[in-house]
């Protein structure tokens, strides 16, 4: 026992030294279509986290590119690592309605065309299947996804060997060592209840759990890509979603939840966030330039046009150009590579004890703990009193009422193929 804790607190120092060097190394480059290294410590149907190999990718070339060293993906990352602990807690379960739908929709497409998710691993001669997990932070879905393909697939291949790959990345190093916490204490549970039962379904799950850019993945021979809420926070979405598709083999399927730019009604509380901050910025930016035309000539110096500042507001709402993209892909079957299983928004409500427990857990433990980085606590801070006052008047009169709210995020299940599409809007169709 003694000897068990001593290997496990020397892996995590290991790991710890490894993130570090790899958060100071300045070196970049991605090792394209290269998979994850094979060496891994396995154990027979127990999963199994953040062996050796997991420790030399973190330090590898294969997991940094010039995109996770730019300083806002660096904020990101320190921005996620310092809340993970706390979004793990907080927002992983009042997110799982979403992340409940995702697996529901993977498990229909599985039984749709189950024969297409497994190949041939060269050099075992085993069936493998590799599943990519990108921006998984806390990693929340890495177990059930493993778990959604073994009860699918050991259903329909009693008696041969199929093995699970699951690869995790995340940019945050503070997330992948929640994940990795976690896939470790799930592996203990596994074992025990598989000691308990006197049949086994002859599936291995491998889940490794890595730091790096989720827009790169590392291999291009992908049965399944699944994310949770990371779409939207990568610098070009639509390029993201595209890189996806084609990390996947023909018949592979992507599940890709993610939130849109507007995620519910004009008076809901992130609506109104954004509202203020959009508009402290901009009385911000007001502020600067008349600073600056009292001490310069404002002749040299002219602000940007409304029609450049249009165009750019216009290029950022990614969800209107994956729209685009996809009705592009119905509208050509002769140059369409994926078929359409699910697109549609799903809402569930988020339930709050009061104000104060929303505003506390969004700046310091949710999406709003990167502004206190970028702008400072000042900033955030400072708008505090007038959010409060503006959710006041949107009827909640006291701070100490539950407050609850109905954010929609959008649910991509896409199959890539040469075939027809089948484009579907209704999430609750059967038709598959």
């Amino acid at each position: 026992h003694i000897s068990g804790m001593l290997l496990r607190n020397l892996r995590r120092l290991i790991f710890s030294l490894h993130t570090m060097s790899r958060m100071a190394s300045t070196a970049t480059g991605y090792c394209r279509n290269n998979h994850h290294p094979k060496e891994k410590m396995r154990f027979r149907n127990i999963p199994t986290i953040l062996s050796r190999s997991v420790m030399t990718s973190l330090s590898s070339p294969c997991f940094t590119s010039s995109t996770s060293s730019s300083p806002l993906s660096s904020i990101l990352a320190e921005s996620w690592s310092q809340a993970s602990t706390g979004y793990d807690r907080v927002f992983i379960p009042k997110f799982q309605p979403w992340t409940d739908d995702g697996l529901h929709y993977l498990e229909e497409a599985l039984r749709y065309e189950p024969s297409s998710f497994v190949s041939k691993d060269k050099e075992e001669e085993n069936e493998v299947i590799h599943v990519y997990v990108p921006c998984c932070g806390p990693g929340q879905e890495l177990m059930p996804v493993a778990n959604t393909i073994e009860n699918v697939l050991g259903e329909k291949k009693k008696g041969k060997a199929t093995k699970i790959q699951v690869l995790g990345l995340d940019l945050s190093p503070g997330m992948v060592e929640v994940a990795r916490r976690r896939i470790e204490a799930a592996s203990e549970d596994t074992k025990q209840e598989q000691d308990k039962k006197t049949t086994i379904i002859n599936l291995d799950k491998e889940i490794t759990v890595v730091v790096g850019d989720a827009a790169l993945p590392p291999s291009s021979n992908n049965h399944i890509v699944f994310s949770c809420f990371g779409l939207q926070q990568l610098p070009d979405p639509l390029s993201t979603l595209q890189v996806w598709i084609q990390s996947l083999r023909v018949g592979g399927v992507a599940v890709v939840l993610y939130w849109p730019p507007k995620v519910e009604e004009d008076n809901g509380p992130w609506s109104r966030w954004s509202q203020l901050v959009k508009a402290k910025l901009l009385q911000e930016k007001k502020d600067a330039e008349n600073e600056k035309k009292l001490t310069t000539v404002a002749a040299a110096n002219p602000p940007p046009s409304n029609k450049e500042e249009s165009n750019k507001s216009v290029s950022t709402d990614f969800d209107v150009q994956i729209t685009k993209f996809l009705k592009e892909q119905q509208q050509d079957e002769t140059k369409s590579t994926i078929s359409i299983l699910q697109n549609c928004y799903k809402s569930h409500e988020m339930k709050w004890k009061n104000i104060d427990e929303f505003w506390t857990s969004m700046t310091h433990y949710g999406p709003w703990k990167s502004l206190r980085l970028k702008r400072g606590d000042d900033f955030v801070d400072g708008l505090r009193d007038e959010f409060i006052n503006v959710m006041k008047k949107g009827g909640k009169d006291d701070d100490d009422d539950e407050m609850s709210h109905l954010p929609k995020a959008r649910l991509l299940v896409l199959v890539k193929t040469r075939e027809g599409n089948d484009g579907n809007d209704d999430c609750n169709s059967s038709k598959l």
